[in-house]
């Protein structure tokens, strides 16, 4: 079955096509890190995140590449003292939906091909990613924690958001307790989908456990598909409404963080969208790690980004199956972690992340892949 992101460190060589690009931390951050990325071709590139100042509470950041260079644009500040941008998408070179967090509700923010705005709503669940199909038709998901006994204290459930144009509005969604929606990949409007984990409770005595979960927009609303595997997903890429894969790994870190022990690297999980089902798809073999991202410049042409327990990694779908790449590091990076990745042709991907520097300070990373032929 064929399954149709002051300046940085000192550039380091490139490894397999990848090479690390200079990127931007605003003036007097004490860190920074870059969680979402979109390009609408080779030299338009927006990439979002945030940035914890030397005093106050962290701020988003968002920059964008013009095919030479990284800058930093202004954003607007948030309602509450902090904000978090996890996630991008950009239907065209004038329009941008970015989504995030500030406080413990969510943030929608807007570029109209000059300057970012925040978009007004009713307060809702902090938001994890977002994908647009025109700037009339953007889906953002996210994860509402529920605080109430009816719904089970504790537990997270469903969010998902619909821009029109003109606003914000909640989807109809079947309900799923311990559901926690990570990425969203929607090639048409009627082609929508979602997935991240199940967070199931433990038994007496037990331990938490998660399962990945996937979502389908289906005539109206959003429908819980099954999976397999162990463990959760973080980012899809869909072509079509018949293809798409979905990737993460066999640990969860809230599960993790739930049960109080010590972080593991687990193994990567990939499955696959063929139109009826999910089905585990068999990447590279012999390493672990989880991954994070994914993008799909055609169905013959994927890449997915992730990190393992120091340094990052990428796995590269040429149609047939799947091979492991060597990414690059900043000089003196003590470890590096890709989050999402971008891929506006099938020569050229732009991945973005954070490394910790020589003095443990972690700093927003940008990479780049090309293949032979591609344009840098």
């Amino acid at each position: 079955m064929v399954l149709a992101a002051a300046l940085s460190a000192p550039v380091a060589a490139a490894a397999s096509g990848w090479s690390v690009s200079r990127s931007l931390s605003p003036p007097g951050a004490s860190s920074s890190s870059l969680s979402g990325v979109s390009c609408v071709s080779t030299k338009d590139c927006v990439a979002v995140g945030s940035f914890q100042p030397a005093m106050g509470a962290s701020g988003t950041l968002a920059e964008r590449w013009n095919g030479t260079r990284w800058s930093i644009q202004p954003m607007p500040p948030t309602a509450s003292e902090s904000g978090s941008l996890f996630g991008v998408s950009c239907p065209s070179a004038t329009v941008c939906i970015a989504a995030g967090a500030q406080g413990g509700g969510d943030l929608e923010e807007r570029w109209d091909g000059s300057t970012w705005s925040a978009d007004a709503r009713p307060y809702g669940p902090p938001l994890a990613g977002v994908s647009c199909v025109t700037s009339a038709d953007c889906t953002a998901v996210g994860a509402l924690y529920c605080l109430s006994g009816s719904c089970g204290y504790g537990f997270y459930g469903l969010g998902l958001e619909h821009w029109n144009g003109f606003r914000w509005s909640s989807e109809k969604v079947v309900r799923q307790q311990g559901a926690y929606p990570t990425g969203v990949s929607c090639p048409s409007r009627a082609a929508c989908f979602a997935v991240g984990y199940l967070l199931e409770s433990p038994p007496l005595g037990g331990s938490w456990s998660g399962a990945p979960l996937a979502l389908r927009w289906n005539r109206g609303r959003w429908l819980v598909q099954s999976t397999l595997g162990h463990g959760g997903l973080s980012g899809v890429a869909c072509w079509s409404a018949s293809g798409c894969f979905a990737v993460g790994g066999s640990v969860v870190p809230l599960v993790q963080e739930l049960d109080g022990g010590p972080p593991t690297a687990g193994r990567p999980l990939i499955e696959g969208w063929d139109g009826k089902r999910w089905s585990l798809t068999r990447g590279s073999t012999g390493w672990s790690g989880t991954l994070a991202g994914i993008a799909c410049a055609s169905q013959d042409a994927c890449t997915a980004v992730g990190s393992g327990s120091s340094w990052s990694y990428a796995e590269r779908w040429n149609g047939a199956g799947w091979s492991r790449q060597h990414t690059s590091r900043p000089i003196g990076a003590m470890s590096t972690s890709l989050s999402a990745v971008s891929c506006p042709s099938p020569t050229t991907c732009i991945a973005v992340g954070s490394y910790k520097d020589a003095t443990g300070q972690q700093r927003a990373l940008v990479e780049r892949w090309t293949a032979n032929g591609g344009s840098r």
